[in-house]
């Protein structure tokens, strides 16, 4: 077995390396640190960790720095010999030799995860370069308000709930879903910033994630055209839906697990709406990756939304059902992380859960259309569609759960 063990990390440490060097090769034939090299230096760090390191670790940091001296020599021939101040490669033999050293461990599934990711960005080097010239002075200082949130804030909060009118509120995970909701922002701004093309349906899918509602009211008054607004309907649904479970994933995955179906082809349901009617527009609705007034919003609604389901909660499942379908119309995902987080504490059977969340979608949707009802008079808005995709989810509850 150890035999084994040693065979197959050489084999994954040889192939590491060699997919770095290769890249390396590719992108200067002439360099003389190559696929070769770089596939024994994977192998030297493997070999040290997985024969030596249980003797000392001084034997996996003596060949560090070795492998490190090497770098440091590799980069000033190259500099001042060959007038290259290409700097990438001296900082990819330490790191081949790290990935080496991680098989040798038995961390290969992260050596192999972090040698494809390293070879596409190395790869990807132009689209790298244009991405961080595009990158603008808001961003910036968006993804150090992120990173203030998600690496300061969030690990320093008590982890122990407050009490707050005999409920007890769960603050450090409150902050958890808000840092979710603004990574779910960040990602939707920059997918429809670098690709511009269809531009209608990324604003409506990934400006429904963060808030259908807005996004629907946005459209409205920006067109009167009948089959643009059904269309972003249904695209801002589809992503609202979307948004939904990806929170449910974060909070109560086993839950996800229970009802996620349903959901699932209701948002189906109203996709083949959006392939049906297809539009393109470059319009984007995201000025910002981080809108500071959106995360609040969300949060202060996420508090009022978790509060009222927990009194509702004291009182029969009716008024569960009832509060998630009121607070559906503000924000369904709010609701979903709410019951979710209801239902893990054996508040809520898990019919009322389902209904809960069922009737927060019917609540998002009614408000929607009641939107496009009060902007778009005399124009056809999408009843027949939304009583569709809850019919169908429906029967795929009751054939899934009750036969």
């Amino acid at each position: 077995m150890i035999v084994e063990n040693f065979i197959s990390g050489l084999v994954l440490s040889l192939a590491v390396g060699g997919l770095i060097g290769l890249e390396r090769q590719r992108t200067n034939a002439q360099t003389v640190v190559g696929l070769r090299s770089f596939a024994l230096i994977s192998m030297f760090g493997m070999i040290l960790a997985n024969v030596f390191y249980s003797l000392s670790d001084l034997f996996v940091i003596a060949g560090f720095i070795g492998v490190f001296s090497l770098s440091i020599i590799y980069y000033y021939l190259k500099t001042f010999s060959f007038k290259n101040l290409g700097i990438t490669t001296a900082i990819v033999i330490p790191i081949t030799f790290i990935l080496g050293v991680l098989i040798g461990l038995g961390f290969a599934p992260e050596a192999g995860v972090s040698a494809i990711i390293i070879t596409f960005l190395l790869v990807e080097k132009s689209k790298v370069h244009s991405l961080a010239k595009n990158i603008s002075k808001e961003e910036i200082i968006d993804l150090m308000i992120f990173a203030i949130i998600a690496f300061i804030l969030y690990p320093y909060l008590p982890i122990q709930p407050y009490n707050f009118l005999g409920k007890s509120i769960d603050l450090h995970f409150f902050l958890w879903v808000v840092v979710v909701f603004s990574l779910i922002g960040f990602i939707a701004h920059f997918l429809m910033k670098f690709f511009k093309k269809n531009g209608l349906l990324y604003a409506s899918f990934f400006g429904g994630i963060i808030s259908s509602l807005s996004v629907i009211y946005f459209f409205s008054i920006k067109s009167r055209d009948e089959k643009i607004v059904n269309f972003v309907y249904a695209a801002a649904t589809v992503g609202s839906v979307i948004g939904d479970l990806i929170i449910l994933i974060f909070i109560n995955p086993q839950f996800f697990y229970l009802v996620w179906m349903p959901f699932v082809f209701f948002a189906i349901t109203f996709a083949y709406f959006v392939l049906k009617e297809k539009q393109s527009s470059n319009i984007n609705i995201f000025e910002k990756p981080l809108s500071l007034s959106a995360v609040l919003e969300f949060s202060a609604l996420f508090f009022i939304i978790s509060f009222l389901l927990s009194l509702a909660s004291n009182f029969h499942a009716a008024g569960v059902v009832l509060a998630s379908l009121l607070g559906g119309v503000a924000n369904s995902m709010a609701v979903f992380a709410s019951i979710s987080i209801l239902y893990s504490s054996k508040q809520l059977s898990f019919l009322t859960a389902f209904l809960s969340l069922f009737f927060a979608v019917v609540g998002s949707s009614i408000a929607k259309i009641a939107i496009l009802n009060l902007t778009q008079k005399d124009k056809k808005t999408p009843w027949k569609q939304f009583f569709l995709a809850a019919v169908i989810s429906l029967i795929v509850f009751f054939i899934t759960n009750l036969i």
